[in-house]
């Protein structure tokens, strides 16, 4: 009975942003940019067959269902995807705080940054790095959309501490705590505050 309540149907209308693609070549989700807010919505193995074509910025419609985790955030997934043309109404049943949705809860992660966790990273300063990615994420009011993610080995341990970037799959070695920020500020560049830290 929770799981139904937890679960809703959604169509909503926009632009896509970004692909998120698994393997190097299979598309696993889309981000969907709808009046200013991201939504990433997976796609089921049988839909992402049928959308060779589609390419950043096509206006489409997906309808599927939005599943609300113990953590509070909203997962979409896709059910059906439609290429909208020019001029053809889209039909938007979850916009931005209706549905009992926040935008907050919503707005799903843009980026993940994967983190060596074994002893050779954390011998050179992995634990710092850590910490310092999270405040940098904290920062940029980032924290609740790019997770940091503890990894074991990537086989790199004497080039440690060991750091991948999600989605763009960019791999950084020997990083240092300090330049943790600005490594933030590359691959999150749209997403940075908008106000100056005081």
């Amino acid at each position: 009975m929770s799981q139904a309540l937890n679960t809703r149907s959604f169509a909503i209308a926009g632009q896509v942003s970004q692909f998120v693609i698994k393997d190097g070549y299979r598309l696993k989700a889309i981000e969907l940019l709808v009046e200013g807010h991201r939504y990433r919505i997976k796609l089921p193995e049988d839909l992402q067959q049928t959308l060779p074509g589609l390419e950043r910025g096509d206006r489409v419609q997906v309808m599927g269902w939005a599943k609300r985790k113990k953590t509070g955030i909203v997962k979409l997934t896709a059910e059906d995807l439609t290429v909208l043309k020019d001029g053809q109404p889209a039909n938007n049943r979850m916009t931005p705080g209706s549905d009992g949705l926040s935008n907050a809860a919503v707005q799903q992660t843009t980026g993940k940054v994967l983190v060596c966790q074994k002893s050779g990273c954390m011998k050179r300063g992995g634990r710092a790095v850590r910490s310092a990615l999270e405040q940098a994420l904290r920062d940029r009011d980032l924290d609740n959309r790019v997770g940091i993610q503890a990894t074991g080995c990537m086989n790199r341990c004497k080039a440690g501490p060991n750091l991948v970037f999600l989605p763009a799959k960019a791999r950084y070695d020997c990083v240092a705590a300090d330049k943790a920020a600005e490594l933030v500020n590359h691959h999150f560049p749209s997403e940075s505050v908008a106000s100056p830290a005081g």
